[in-house]
């Protein structure tokens, strides 16, 4: 039972299956198993009761020890897993006002008193959490709301809690709240956090959000090391985009008329040219920053050194395991 409870966020956050429950019934004095093939559609306050949803639409609230096993299935048909998701933000949007009015409450509650306003937060889903969590990290207008939510967004797994700690780690603007957002990422999920940063690293985004996630990135040591990898494959693909990009657009010719019967044609600057020019230059300084930070953290990991070549960090890291091994 302990293990359906553990694992029912993941359960949850994964695409619905019409799974096989067997639920333990007490009818008429009497225990029997009824076999229902439904999806959950979320944790009810308490944390020791699901919604499901089966596979006509209907819902129940079973109680988790309840639940004697779970088999695997099979799709849920397109039109009920339509109604499960709506069904399911209904739910977490309730839950999420109630998380944030126990938030101003703890906010506002003496410090010694705090506790017992935590152990109420505790009593609510994780998925219902995350987002009044992340409102606080965003608005960071109570410091004892940030301390909060920094130190319990860790505690969310399955949840996927790190994707709005990467964001206040790349977005505000405050730097001690980066970096501590940085840290609590981290301390959740390592690997999730880190192809966050690489997906950050390579969108056409801010150019300081960019390096700013890059930095983190190449701070992670050798877990960043696929990530790393990745995002320098990904800007030599945008370099060499740019390059083309930009070369064949600033100049164009343009037909003057003629003169003795021979078409006159000069190529001249187009009027957004030296604006092209100006943003190119800093798509390429950017993108040659987070080149060179890529291979930097590469060269630390690896001891070796392959330029900025993606393939042949490819190469490299296709070879790591087996190096390892043999060592």
């Amino acid at each position: 039972m302990r293990l359906i409870a553990l694992c029912l966020p993941l359960l949850l956050a994964a695409p619905a299956l019409a799974e096989r429950y067997h639920l333990r019934v007490k009818e008429a004095d009497q225990e029997t198993i009824q076999v229902v093939d439904a999806a959950p559609v979320g944790e009810l306050e308490g944390r020791e009761q699901v919604r499901l949803i089966d596979v006509r639409g209907k819902t129940q609230e079973v109680e988790l020890s309840a639940i004697v096993k779970v088999e695997e299935g099979h799709p849920l048909p397109e039109r009920i897993e339509r109604k499960r998701l709506k069904l399911r933000q209904r739910l977490l949007s309730r839950q999420g006002k109630e998380v944030s009015k126990l938030l101003r409450r703890y906010k506002r509650t003496p410090k010694e008193e705090r506790p017992e306003v935590l152990a109420e937060l505790e009593r609510w889903p994780p998925a219902a959490r995350v987002g009044p969590y992340a409102k606080e990290l965003d608005d960071a207008d109570s410091e004892v709301l940030v301390q909060l939510a920094l130190k319990e967004m860790p505690k969310l797994k399955g949840v996927d809690a790190e994707r709005p700690l990467v964001k206040t780690a790349v977005l505000s603007k405050h730097p001690k709240l980066r970096a501590r957002a940085h840290y609590a990422a981290c301390q959740l999920d390592q690997t999730r956090t880190r192809d966050y940063y690489a997906q950050v690293a390579t969108l056409q985004t801010l150019p300081e959000r960019r390096v700013r996630a890059m930095e983190y990135l190449a701070g992670m040591g050798e877990v960043a090391a696929p990530s790393l990898v990745f995002v320098l494959e990904k800007v030599e693909m945008e370099i060499n985009a740019t390059q083309v990009t930009a070369g064949g657009l600033r100049r164009v010719p343009v037909n003057l008329g003629s003169r003795g019967g021979a078409a006159i044609d000069a190529p001249i600057e187009l009027p957004e040219a030296s604006m092209l020019q100006v943003k190119t230059k800093v798509v390429m300084h950017t993108l040659r920053e987070i080149q060179g930070r890529a291979r930097a953290a590469l060269k630390s990991i690896s001891g070796e050194d392959h330029g900025t070549d993606g393939k042949a960090w490819r190469a490299w890291l296709d070879e790591r395991p087996r190096r390892v091994e043999g060592e």
